[in-house]
């Protein structure tokens, strides 16, 4: 895998989106919130302790690359049985 994928896990990469549907901003500044909110990274699976993320390409390529490889039926059903089971 290039670009993303190796600083994102899958799980990384699906929360990236969720995030970012949550707080609804634009992909610099859901960086700008990667950076500076531990719980976005622990939310992300990436925490970054000092270190910080520069690329505000990145929250696109991970949109593109889940585009081309995530199947949405599939992790819809998934996701569907997920919340079946917390009601």
């Amino acid at each position: 895998m290039k670009g993303p994928a190796r600083f994102f896990s899958p799980k990384g990469m699906l929360a990236l989106m969720f995030l970012k549907f949550y707080v609804g901003c634009s992909d610099r500044k859901q960086v700008e919130h990667l950076n500076g909110n531990i719980n976005c990274q622990l939310f992300c699976g990436i925490p970054l302790q000092r270190k910080r993320l520069t690329n505000f390409k990145i929250v696109s390529q991970v949109r593109t690359y889940l585009s081309t490889r995530l199947n949405i039926h599939e992790a819809q059903k998934i996701l569907a049985k997920t919340l079946e089971a917390f009601y």
